[in-house]
């Protein structure tokens, strides 16, 4: 079982859920989109950069300390005022998922992905159904792809009825490179 956890700020929320059915489900898509095996691989082992091979999941981590209602496009951060990463290789987008400290208790919040400062239409997720405190998104291997160079991000947006507004959100993306 794999978790992450996140601490936001000095006496702040921890962030922490279970990863493993969201790896799962990849590591399905990928099988069924390549034709690949990879169940004899290392799996559950880090990759390190000299891993970078066509094919290699990796996710990009955006955070989001007490998400405010009415937001509109508001850019997460993957550390303290930055707000993209610089894609090393092409690759595309498989999946998003994210995790709220807290449950929803009204409205709704939905976190977006931008290549080079532009919406990519379809690549989303959206907390949205009361109690809900985690969810994932996940996308055709080569239908949300991007190039060497292209910057992504996550912005989020929320409804002016968005409940709790001292929730601490955590969104990854997951890319094929």
């Amino acid at each position: 079982m794999k978790t992450i956890k996140r601490n936001f700020g000095v006496g702040g929320a921890h962030l922490e859920y279970d990863l493993k059915g969201i790896l799962e489900e990849l590591q399905g898509l990928f099988n069924s989109s390549t034709g690949h095996d990879h169940s004899g691989t290392d799996k559950g082992k880090p990759i390190g950069y000299e891993g970078l091979a066509d094919g290699n999941l990796f996710a990009l981590e955006f955070y989001r300390q007490d998400v405010s209602a009415g937001q509109s496009y508001v850019p997460m951060e993957v550390s303290p005022g930055v707000t993209e990463v610089v894609m090393p290789r092409a690759g595309s987008i498989v999946a998003m998922s994210l995790a709220s400290s807290a449950a929803r208790s009204s409205g709704w919040v939905s976190f977006s992905v931008f290549k080079n400062g532009a919406l990519i239409n379809g690549a989303w997720v959206t907390l949205d159904t009361t109690g809900d405190q985690y969810k994932y998104s996940v996308f055709g291997k080569g239908s949300k792809t991007f190039a060497a160079g292209d910057r992504l991000s996550v912005r989020m947006n929320s409804t002016s009825d968005w409940g709790p507004t001292t929730a601490d959100v955590c969104v990854v993306v997951w890319l094929s490179i």
